[in-house]
């Protein structure tokens, strides 16, 4: 009985490695990142981290759209790449966002990375002497200095600040004489 082959299916790649430089002069989105790096970022001035290209990114079930990611390098990957984080970028989003949109998605990204520090609040460096980082994660699926430095950039965003806006009309106890209704609804 003859055995059937099966056809191997391509898969499409969906990352590309942004190059830091062009021609000589630095890419958009690691001098975005710079400025960020050194206006809000200090504190992690010495981690490495590349940027990529994340293609094909479609909505989850609930009708989130993932813009950018922070990832931190295992040890071995971290050898071998020599960075400590990559940042994947929306790319189809990245196009269609305004400067000041970029700079809050750099932003964001970049308050994950946090230093790790020992019990005594000192970095905590490898046998090499490298400092190491830690991935901090979202105070509300959003940080607080973003909203502060960018506003609602986004619309979950807008959503979450709609609601916020609605329940502050309502107070928490009903007024003296009036009937006590819960302010949740």
């Amino acid at each position: 009985m003859a055995r059937r082959m099966k056809i191997r299916k391509d898969r499409p790649v969906n990352f590309t490695i942004i190059s830091e430089k062009d021609g000589g002069k630095t890419t958009e989105p690691y001098a975005l990142m710079a400025q960020m790096r050194k206006e809000n970022h200090s504190h992690i001035a010495e981690a490495k981290i590349a940027l990529a290209w994340r293609h094909r990114v479609k909505s989850d079930k609930d009708g989130i759209l993932k813009l950018g990611q922070c990832l931190k390098n295992s040890g071995v990957h971290r050898e071998f790449a020599n960075y400590d984080f990559i940042i994947l970028l929306n790319k189809m989003a990245w196009d269609a966002f305004t400067n000041e949109q970029k700079l809050a998605l750099l932003d964001h990204e970049l308050c994950h990375i946090m230093p790790s520090e020992d019990k005594n609040g000192e970095q905590v460096r490898d046998d090499l002497g490298r400092k190491l980082f830690r991935t901090r994660r979202h105070d509300i699926e959003e940080f607080q200095e973003i909203v502060k430095r960018h506003g609602m950039y986004k619309k979950d965003l807008e959503r979450f600040a709609e609601i916020v806006a609605k329940k502050q009309a309502q107070p928490l106890f009903a007024q003296e004489g009036e009937k006590l209704q819960p302010a949740i609804q």
